[in-house]
């Protein structure tokens, strides 16, 4: 069944409606005309036409992708390794069509993106059901996070010493929630579904789906952005979203100069010219910024700059800054907040790399803090969870040291 929202008042309703349902996540359609269906599914659909070869060829798809990303070396992060599903989610990230469907936890999210584009056409937002139902969804978990590609599509699996048995991941709708790979994943609180099922979502039993009319667009996009902080700038918070929300077409929205340079810093810092930016972060605390939310980026992306440096003056200086953020923080969140804990371990990680028995006191005071509100905002298993708490057994080793 589809339901339409015409007026700002079933708007509302809408935003009412969803606090009652039971674990949802969103996605949003700038037009009803586009198909629930990922961007492999359609790339392929453009060379294949029958459903029966894009279904047949979605693995071999994805094992050259990956395969072809190795071979240019950009798999080896500043972490590690990506597994398969990493990568597919950093070129997704950069516009690759890849078999993820970009859900969010969050409806004001799918909403933006109803609402931002075509004008003229009526949107859809998305609301898949249930998502803790097991017989329809299996979380990837940490084991499965490490499998390659093919292992998600195929039908038969065989190992070295046992026989050919049945997969049975391609029986479920796949979700699985990316680690920090970019802001912008974080911004959208984001939730991946995949599955060589993929075509079989889009069916009452599993959806509702809410068309926008077109002519509350313009309108939704201003309550959102007043309402919910949700705009082009937020929804895109990377090197590559601030510029495209500068491009030629936007409208030039200047608030003040601290602003300005605020964004200018930002610019400076995703390109990785920290001087810079640290000039023009300078340059906007001059300016006296009002705005809590900017003053707590700026100190928290200075103390990670001079964190970086790693001398004892710059740590110092780092400590500085994210002591400031923490306390801005605690202020203006909820006290189980995810940003609170994640300003709680930035201000741990700073610590421990000062040593000293009192620094790694506070150290473990701050991460303590953190894991306990995670344990409130993520559920048991989590990918954050499980790096935070490995966090904390490397300080609890050095504290024995």
């Amino acid at each position: 069944m589809i339901k339409k929202v015409k007026s700002i008042s079933g708007f509302y309703r809408l935003l009412k409606e969803v606090n009652e349902l039971k674990n949802p996540i969103f996605r949003g359609h700038s037009s009803i005309k586009y198909e629930l269906k990922s961007s492999s599914f359609r790339r392929l659909e453009n060379k294949y036409k029958e459903i029966s070869k894009v279904r047949k060829n979605l693995s071999l798809y994805h094992g050259q992708l990956i395969e072809e990303f190795k071979e240019n070396k950009y798999h080896q992060s500043q972490i590690g390794e990506l597994t398969d599903l990493e990568i597919l989610a950093k070129l997704q990230h950069y516009g690759a069509a890849t078999c993820f469907m970009d859900f969010s936890r969050n409806i004001a999210v799918a909403l933006w993106f109803a609402c931002s584009s075509k004008e003229n056409v009526d949107g859809r937002v998305y609301i898949l059901k249930n998502t803790q139902d097991v017989l329809s969804y299996k979380r990837i978990n940490s084991t499965q996070l490490k499998y390659n590609i093919g292992k998600f599509y195929e039908d038969y699996l065989s190992d070295e010493n046992e026989d050919t048995k049945e997969n049975e991941l391609t029986k479920h709708f796949l979700l699985w929630e990316p680690p920090y790979l970019s802001e912008r994943i974080l911004q959208q609180d984001s939730i991946f579904l995949f599955s060589k099922k993929e075509l079989e979502l889009d069916s009452e039993e599993f959806l509702h789906r809410v068309d926008i009319d077109k002519s509350l667009k313009k309108e939704i996009l201003k309550i959102l952005n007043k309402l919910f902080n949700i705009n082009k700038k937020n929804i895109y918070k990377d090197f590559h979203g601030f510029a495209s929300s500068h491009a030629q077409n936007e409208e030039i929205d200047f608030i003040d100069d601290g602003i300005k340079y605020f964004e200018i810093a930002n610019q400076y810092y995703q390109a990785d010219e920290y001087e810079k930016a640290l000039e023009f972060y300078q340059k906007a605390m001059d300016d006296s910024i009002d705005d809590k939310r900017v003053l707590i980026e700026i100190y928290e992306n200075i103390a990670i700059i001079y964190k970086d440096r790693f001398t004892f003056s710059s740590l110092k200086k780092a400590l500085e800054y994210q002591i400031k953020a923490v306390e801005i923080n605690e202020k203006v969140l909820d006290k189980n907040h995810p940003s609170l804990a994640t300003s709680y371990n930035n201000l741990s990680l700073i610590y421990k790399d000062l040593g000293g028995d009192e620094n790694l006191g506070k150290a473990l005071e701050y991460i303590d803090k953190a894991i306990e509100i995670f344990n409130v905002a993520f559920p048991a298993g989590h990918r954050n969870l499980e790096i935070i708490e490995k966090n904390r057994k490397i300080l609890i080793d050095e504290m024995k040291k």
